[in-house]
């Protein structure tokens, strides 16, 4: 597996539900593994060990708008027979299940007829 992490900022933004809606769309394109969140404004990505970063950034770039301030890493690897990721923990292990159930209650066809228009291919 390969993880990512994902900080964001759209606290700025005037409407922000839209933007983290139209942010989470565009991961639900890139076809990840699953998706974390660990605080507010930080996302853990896995993909599996074949996903190309670079297509990753690519499409990041090309596709969020400006208002939408972020940065994304590869989260490093050992080099031995597991697979470990350094990864933190937030004590508040409601933030995580509310955004699971976020995620499942949007509704990404309703979202594809929205947004797609304006999106690079991934």
């Amino acid at each position: 597996m390969r993880k990512y992490h994902f900080t964001y900022d759209i606290s700025q933004s005037e409407n922000y539900d839209e933007d983290k809606e139209f942010l989470l769309y565009l991961f639900h394109l890139t076809n990840y593994e699953s998706i974390e969140c660990n605080t507010k404004s930080t996302l853990i990505l896995t993909y599996n060990d074949e996903f190309p970063s670079s297509k990753l950034f690519n499409f990041l770039s090309n596709n969020l708008p400006d208002n939408i301030f972020y940065s994304i890493s590869k989260i490093p690897q050992y080099n031995n027979n597991k697979k470990n990721f350094i990864i933190s923990e937030n004590k508040d292990k409601e933030l995580n299940k509310n955004f699971q159930k976020e995620l499942e209650t949007m509704n990404f066809d309703v979202l594809k007829i929205i947004y797609d228009w304006n999106i690079e291919r991934f």
